[in-house]
């Protein structure tokens, strides 16, 4: 074989080498796999259910997607695994932020909530037709706080004067669970937050705080009201608070 004919066949070899590699790189590319710290590794996706339109999504500061609706679920794919900070934002709204660890093809299931930074409240006289029956059931037994309940998600929601503590289903792998919320004096009401299966309202008698469920990347808790021997019940979107002899009606 001449000079020439060896020369044109390495030619050959390297370009189809090329095309071998470059076929290599794009199928991994579309199966999901990145080059990360000098490592092959599988990317992973983020699930979030967000309630409100207009609401902004961040990994690591990127503008990731904006809401056109309310109760909207977003999948964001392809995520790069590793250590990184998801945000949510609305105008008007308290901001949601979570440092999480993404493992490599891991998928996980991120519940934000955002609370309205002006909430409504109304005062329900006595003249209200409604004041009675709102009454009694802020203030009559029916209002206790239950020791131990089970959500509809599957959380074991368990009160004990001062500590609240939270248990979940076996099947719910991807949040750490038998946690506790302890404050300094006891617990007067407990609900779900209507917004979000993941949330928890729970009054003392200064304050009426909603709180995460789910610990995973550190809990996020807003004050919602604070007030005196404060309880609460809970309706679609409204509470009827009892603050001292007060009743409030907080629009969510």
């Amino acid at each position: 074989m001449t000079k020439l004919n060896k020369s044109f066949s390495t030619q050959i070899a390297i370009f189809i080498l090329f095309i071998l590699i470059a076929i290599g790189i794009t199928f991994s590319y579309n199966a999901g796999y990145r080059i990360n710290n000098f490592s092959l590794t599988k990317t992973g996706s983020l699930e979030l259910n967000l309630s409100e339109p207009t609401t902004w999504v961040f990994v690591n500061e990127n503008p990731i997607h904006t809401t056109i609706a309310s109760s909207e679920h977003l999948s964001i794919p392809d995520v790069t695994p590793g250590n990184m900070l998801v945000t949510v934002l609305k105008n008007g709204y308290w901001p949601w932020a979570k440092h999480i660890n993404l493992m490599s093809g891991e998928r996980k299931t991120l519940y934000p909530f955002i609370v309205n930074q002006h909430i409504s409240t109304t005062t329900i006289t006595p003249s209200d037709t409604q004041y009675p029956a709102i009454h009694q059931r802020l203030f009559g037994r029916n209002n206790l706080v239950k020791k131990t309940y089970t959500t509809e998600d599957g959380f074991t929601i368990s009160i004990e004067e001062n500590i609240l503590t939270i248990g979940c289903a076996p099947e719910q792998t991807d949040i750490l669970c038998n946690t506790t919320i302890q404050e300094k004096i006891p617990f007067t009401a407990v609900a779900e937050y209507g917004h979000n299966s993941h949330a928890l309202i729970y009054s003392t008698p200064i304050n009426i705080i909603i709180t995460e469920l789910s610990p995973q990347g550190g809990r996020i808790s807003h004050t919602m009201y604070t007030g005196k021997d404060l309880t609460f019940y809970s309706e679609e979107n409204v509470l009827y608070i009892g603050d001292g002899g007060t009743i409030i009606r907080l629009e969510l």
